[in-house]
């Protein structure tokens, strides 16, 4: 994994120490809310600012949100965030077998979302691609998928990178999202104008 270094300056020089220090603090605390990324530094100090440099600094920090959003970089951006704002579009899915495994989700701009409460199958078909196999490893060790009934259950919403993955992950075998995935009335996702 190569690393990326994002640099942020002010074109006025209205950025001095003490704001500099106040972004960095923000900018942590958005970091650790968001949950996306795992965070090794120590917290950093806010310094004492007034209610103008403040409300200057918190527009600053707005303008941060949305380039990084736009480069593809969803540090700040919490999944709820992200679902929110997805909400307004959205296209409810369902992804269902025979022996019980049952996901609701949506298309998302990042992937596709597969909500709370879905039920995913347990055991994994040889089809089953390694990759999909280590998420799901990593769900359960941190407690996004817990066993429930012969099924692991979903905690919370979830952002998977395509429809394909979701799809996999729920029936727990190799699996294509278009097909897969459907709507109320049975339409198929690549059928669907999203």
């Amino acid at each position: 994994m190569e690393d990326l270094i994002c640099f942020f300056g002010s074109k006025d020089q209205y950025l001095n120490k003490a704001g500099v220090k106040y972004l960095e603090n923000r900018l942590y605390e958005l970091a650790i809310h968001a949950e996306r990324y795992t965070i090794n530094q120590n917290i950093p100090t806010r310094p004492e600012l007034s209610e103008a440099e403040q409300a200057e600094l918190e527009e600053f920090l707005s303008n941060i949100k949305i380039l990084t959003a736009s480069l593809g970089h969803k540090i700040f951006e919490s999944v709820e965030e992200t679902i929110e704002q997805d909400k307004a579009n959205q296209l409810i899915l369902f992804c269902k077998n025979g022996a019980g495994a049952s996901s609701k989700g949506s298309p998302s701009t990042e992937g596709f979302i597969v909500y709370k409460d879905s039920l995913f199958m347990v055991t994994e078909q040889p089809s089953l691609s390694e990759g999909i196999v280590l998420e799901r490893n990593k769900m359960l060790s941190e407690g996004i998928l817990e066993p429930e009934n012969g099924f692991y259950k979903l905690t919370k919403d979830y952002i998977f990178t395509s429809s394909s993955r979701a799809a996999a992950a729920t029936l727990a075998r190799s699996a294509s999202g278009p097909l897969e995935w459907k709507n109320e009335q049975g339409v198929q996702l690549t059928n669907l104008q999203v």
